[in-house]
């Protein structure tokens, strides 16, 4: 086992989320994992899928099992359906993201209330929630592709939790019209360097970036950027809690492109 493998499965273990090789039968109808219902955190029990299937890819159990609500969203049709994210309120994508060409995988914690027993997990087109009885491929790729070992999984917001319960019990297929407010990935992150403090905004699409960087000369600087770009109260107290303390998770954000004008103009 390669050494990015046994760090993302410690990393799983040390979160208490429930492990299992990604092995299926032979039989193509029957897409359920085999050992899906025997996942766990096990040590002893993992050591021994280590020997038993070597090179196998590995997968996290969500839902009740690993107690984790994850929303894959592809990076092109997921970003367009999703609802929308203003840059007025960030705090709801502060939890445990993992990045890839092709998807962006957002972690929240498992409802205390849990949710209904839904016979799929599609919710809108290029957007997906596992739940219970479903799964995500464990990430153990270099950079951007990893998920961040200190990054905290967040609660769900209710209005996400209402819009996944509505789209999981009558699923639909969204159109677009020419007036559909185009959305891109905005990367965001945080930096200091000898009192120079760099906020990045990298917009991605198609797999690349364009990065925007604006530098200050204090955090304050930083906060009336955000302030003129009209983030509430609430965000910029959190910008400023996490520019006090170093952003622990570069976020993701699906952005307007009205919206990422505003910032640009703001800057």
């Amino acid at each position: 086992m390669n050494r990015q493998v046994h760090y993302a499965i410690n990393f799983a273990v040390y979160r208490g989320w429930k492990l299992f090789p990604l092995l299926f039968q032979d039989n193509p109808a029957l897409r359920q994992p085999q050992l899906l219902s025997q996942a766990t955190s096990s040590v002893h029990q993992i050591r021994q899928w280590i020997e038993q299937y070597r090179g196998c890819t590995w997968a996290v159990a969500t839902g009740s099992q690993s107690r984790i609500l994850v929303m894959e969203l592809s990076n092109n049709l997921g970003i367009r359906t999703v609802p929308p994210i203003s840059v007025r309120d960030v705090t709801a994508m502060d939890t445990l993201q993992s990045h890839s060409i092709n998807w962006t995988k957002v972690f929240f914690r498992w409802p205390e209330a849990g949710l209904p027993a839904y016979p799929n997990e599609k919710c809108a087109d290029g957007i997906h929630v596992r739940h219970t009885g479903g799964y995500v491929e464990l990430d153990y790729g270099n950079g951007r592709d990893s998920l961040n070992q200190y990054a905290p999984v967040r609660k769900a917001p209710e209005w996400l939790l209402n819009w996944i319960n509505s789209s999981l019990s009558t699923p639909k297929v969204l159109s677009f019209q020419a007036t559909t407010p185009r959305r891109c990935l905005v990367r965001m992150s945080i930096s200091e360097s000898n009192g120079i403090w760099t906020c990045s905004f990298s917009s991605v699409a198609n797999g690349r970036a364009h990065l925007r960087t604006w530098s200050c000369q204090s955090r304050n600087s930083i906060l009336k950027i955000a302030a003129r770009a009209g983030w509430n109260a609430e965000s910029r107290r959190w910008l400023d809690s996490n520019l006090k303390e170093g952003l622990r998770n570069t976020i993701l954000l699906p952005l307007t492109e009205q919206q990422l004008k505003d910032l640009q103009q703001a800057a």
